[in-house]
């Protein structure tokens, strides 16, 4: 009976970790509704880029403010899409770096239970005197679209050139929920355990009498 009890409490614990990954969502709050002059959708260097496939829009494009995780905590992947610049900027997130010059389209790597403002920096010839930080200095140099769902975004760069592109780096972050079972799964072995306990219980009923 003990043994049932632990495993109805790990039925709810998971059914709830799955719960609060799906409800995380991105969000960007402070953002600025203008628009850059020019932005090269095809030049981030993967063929036939298409933002609507995204379920994206380039009418959405938002300048500077904070892109945060809220709703719950999830896994967050950032993939480098590439770059119209000339200029070698960098994308940074703690030990993980993107740059123009050596990166390759298409790299990505992932940052574990996120929750909250998002940690990361752009550097304009990958000089730390030319950075724009998320939510913090020069945040108006970097673009966000928001995908429908909002559990994708794509995150551009204005570097510290005279032009206001916006299409300077560009990086895919989007929701890696980790791989946990659908709770169908949980029911299905319960009720397996609880046929195989009473198959059990009878026999060992029987073997007494």
């Amino acid at each position: 009976m003990k043994q049932i009890k632990q495993l109805v409490i790990g039925l709810v614990l998971a059914a709830a970790a799955v719960g609060v990954q799906a409800s995380a969502k991105f969000s960007i709050t402070g953002a600025s509704n203008a628009k850059p002059s020019t932005f090269e959708q095809g030049a981030f260097g993967i063929a036939g880029l298409d933002l609507a496939s995204l379920g994206m829009s380039l009418s959405d494009l938002k300048l500077g403010g904070t892109l945060s995780v809220k709703g719950g905590r999830d896994d967050v992947s950032y993939q480098f899409l590439g770059s119209e610049a000339s200029y070698n900027n960098f994308f940074v997130r703690g030990a993980n770096v993107f740059k123009n010059a050596t990166s390759q389209v298409g790299s990505s790597f992932t940052n574990l239970n996120v929750t909250g403002a998002l940690d990361f920096a752009f550097l304009s010839q990958g000089n730390a005197a030319q950075k724009a930080v998320n939510g913090g200095i020069n945040a108006g140099r970097i673009g966000t679209i928001l995908s429908g769902d909002k559990r994708s975004v794509l995150i551009t760069f204005n570097d510290f050139a005279a032009d206001k592109d916006f299409d300077d780096m560009a990086i895919l972050a989007s929701f890696v929920p980790a791989p946990v079972p659908e709770p169908v799964s949980y029911v299905m072995l319960m009720a397996g355990m609880l046929t195989m306990g009473f198959i059990a219980r009878r026999r060992m009923g029987a073997n007494i009498r």
